[in-house]
């Protein structure tokens, strides 16, 4: 099964593609202690890369770069690459002051340590008409990348640098954290519901892409599962099959499949580490490597991550229908195969939403439903009278609301039964959570943006084992009078792209 599986896989996304261009790519070249490639994000203004720049890194006196400080060492700055701390002004402040001061690049050193450690992004435009001035490229690295440097400095060491468009490798393996590896089958789960084997199999697989212009040999993908708390490595394993890449092509590689099953693992998160190599040694390195998570709960069960310390969905993005298809009646539905369900309750449904116009959920009213499938004919396929309301609610924000986005707590009401909550009746039954907007506001519903099933679901669909509780998000309108229409549901995706594919190319 697993070699079918490996060469359906391959066959599925094998790529015939056009010859890259060059990278933009960034390397301290010394000191020593720190040398490598670093990774980076260009700002939204600037110059671009017209070849590699190379020099000498400097902090700017302030280290902030703002109009309320000028640059004082003008004469060290010019000719090099400008050093400038986040903070106190705006991006396009800091590079013009550093441009006017000589600098030929900017490297902006992020210092909000309380996102996330502080990753690099994308610098926005504050004031086009300084922006327009900038000719220089301008990027930013992370809080953890700029301490290494600025600590590298502040010990007496010189920092050099080379930024900018290299050439391609002769071998160049790529992979990323979204489409190019398998994640869990969700992103959140109820401990009770993988008792077995079979009911949370992780499918662990990478999907490399050779940008070099030479064929990579022997490639290996290499997966690791730690349960982040204790620190515990549960799952290490690497690729035996022989794959070969060739240049500017991708291949799917089958690691293995884990069956993730509940006895001694604990709550809390679980992280999958991706690498891949092959038998040529490597200049880039940094895009060799990918992760992913997923976390085993008490009681929740997400497609999305969870987010542990406000107990409630990973919410990374809102996404919602444009204008000409605002029909103000859309319900938004996941489904889910709860194999170990029987006897359990279904309680609550927790989600987040966002509005721009007007700018507060004040009065808002959301709905939540949870539908049942008795697939009463055995043929597979969902019909609207084989989807019955399992259980409901409402939620109405405060007339107080000031925010613009806020969490949903929705308590659910029974529809079948005597219980104050829906009590699941059978073992591998399918259901769908669903909320649903009914109103003129612009609304827009949440999404874990972390998370890509699209190697998932090609991997079932060539076995023969795809199923509804495949599909992560589907959507579908509402009549007037409010009835659903499941034979109308389809994925959620971007209009202009291809089946099975979400916004910018990426399934949900």
């Amino acid at each position: 099964i697993m070699n079918r599986l490996l060469l359906l896989l391959g066959f599925v996304a094998a790529l015939g593609l056009s010859v890259q261009a060059q990278k933009e790519l960034a390397f301290i070249n010394a000191p020593s202690s720190i040398a490598g490639q670093i990774d980076f994000v260009r700002a939204g203004f600037g110059g671009e890369f017209t070849g590699v720049i190379s020099g000498e890194g400097i902090r700017t006196v302030p280290a902030f770069a703002c109009n309320s400080g000028p640059i004082t060492n003008g004469a060290a700055i010019s000719g090099n690459i400008a050093l400038i701390d986040r903070g106190n002004c705006n991006f396009d402040e800091k590079c013009l002051n550093a441009q006017i001061a000589g600098a030929i690049m900017v490297i902006v050193m992020n210092s909000n340590s309380a996102t996330l450690g502080g990753p690099a992004f994308a610098m926005g435009v504050a004031t086009q008409a300084i922006a327009d001035q900038i000719t220089i490229p301008c990027v930013m690295v992370s809080f953890d990348e700029g301490n290494r440097i600025k600590n590298a400095i502040t010990s007496g060491e010189k920092v050099t640098f080379s930024i900018g468009l290299f050439p391609d490798q002769n071998v160049d393996l790529r992979i990323n954290n979204l489409e190019k590896i398998a994640h869990a089958p969700a992103g959140t789960v109820p401990l009770s519901q993988i008792k077995t084997a079979a009911d949370f199999d992780v499918l662990v697989a990478a999907l490399p892409t050779n940008d070099g212009y030479q064929e990579a040999t022997n490639v290996k993908a290499k997966a690791t599962i730690t349960h982040v708390p204790s620190g515990t490595e549960v799952f290490n394993s690497t690729s035996t099959d022989t794959i070969n890449i060739l240049p500017d092509s991708t291949t799917g590689i089958l690691i293995a499949e884990y069956p993730f099953v509940s006895n001694n693992k604990g709550l809390g998160q679980y992280k999958i580490d991706y690498s891949v190599s092959s038998d040529s040694t490597e200049k880039i390195i940094k895009d060799n490597i990918a992760t992913s998570s997923f976390y085993v709960t008490k009681s929740a069960y997400s497609k999305a991550r969870w987010n542990m310390a406000a107990n409630e969905p990973l919410v990374t993005t809102y996404f919602g229908p444009s204008a000409a298809n605002r029909t103000g009646f859309l319900e938004m539905l996941s489904p889910y195969r709860l194999n170990n369900g029987q006897g359990y309750s279904i309680d609550s449904l927790v989600f987040r939403v966002l509005v721009s116009s007007p700018s507060t959920l004040a009065g808002v009213t959301m709905e939540g439903y949870i539908y049942r499938w008795d697939d009463a004919n055995q043929d597979g396929e969902a019909t609207n009278d084989e989807m019955m309301i399992a259980a409901a609610g409402t939620y109405t924000f405060p007339s107080g609301t000031t925010a613009s986005s806020g969490l949903v707590r929705m308590n659910l009401e029974n529809f079948s039964g005597l219980e104050p909550h829906y009590i699941i009746p059978e073992n591998e039954g399918l259901y769908v959570a669903a909320i649903r907007y009914v109103g003129d506001a612009p609304m827009f519903f949440p999404f874990d943006f972390g998370i890509d099933y699209g190697i998932n679901f090609q991997i079932r669909e060539a076995a023969q084992a795809l199923d509804w509780d495949a599909y992560p998000y589907l959507q579908t309108t509402l009549t007037p009078a409010g009835v659903v229409s499941f034979e109308e549901a389809g994925l959620f995706n971007d209009s202009g792209l291809e089946p099975y594919m979400g916004y910018s190319g990426a399934f949900w």
